[in-house]
């Protein structure tokens, strides 16, 4: 079985995923998910399963079938219906995707403008650097960790702390830093 065979490309050479199709590993075998779930035909895709990997033409005849296409469409329909008992769990997952979109999309502005303004924390003996965490309350906060070297010759690095954060923009994430920074007693001058 090749993973290519969820993909296909339409007459214009634009390329789709096939969502309907489906593979069991335990028994090697393709099916299709709308026509097992809500046809009553004999073919192999509704029933046992499709694993002649010979002839994996006949994936894309049964995907140009009037009865899969008209099955297919009364999926979608029951999938989008409001009031659906994953209705309410696709908008929830739609709202955490948007959610964490959002976020990266913030943080690449962060490290966009952190890297625009050359705000590269570090010094040689003694650099602090920090990043952002998500956790699963959704508290964003910033970590501080410092880089030494001891003694010894070794390189050692400690966390300090966590700083629960509101604001996502360069600037407001450019203050968390500097204001950390100045409770720590750790001169801005000697960072670079």
């Amino acid at each position: 079985f090749s993973k290519i065979l969820f993909h296909g490309t339409k007459a214009n050479g634009k390329k789709f995923d096939r969502e309907w199709l489906l593979y069991l590993s335990t028994a090697s075998n393709v099916y299709c998910f709308c026509c097992k779930l809500l046809s009553n035909s004999s073919s192999n895709f509704a029933t046992d399963g499709f694993n002649d990997w010979r002839n994996t033409k006949l994936i894309k005849m049964h995907e140009n079938s009037d009865e899969h296409r008209a099955v297919t469409l009364a999926w979608l329909k029951r999938s989008t219906a409001e009031g659906c008992i994953d209705s309410e769990l696709r908008r929830q997952c739609e709202t955490e995707r948007k959610y964490w979109q959002s976020v990266f999309l913030r943080v690449v502005e962060v490290v966009r403008q952190i890297i625009f303004h050359s705000l590269v924390i570090m010094d040689e003996e003694f650099p602090a650097t920090y990043c952002l965490q998500f956790d699963t309350s959704h508290t964003d906060q910033l970590t501080f960790i410092v880089q030494f070297v001891n003694i010894s010759g070794e390189l050692v690095e400690w966390f300090l702390k966590f700083i629960p954060i509101r604001s996502h923009t360069g600037e407001g994430l450019r203050d968390y830093v500097l204001s950390t920074l100045k409770d720590l007693r750790i001169d801005i001058v000697n960072c670079r």
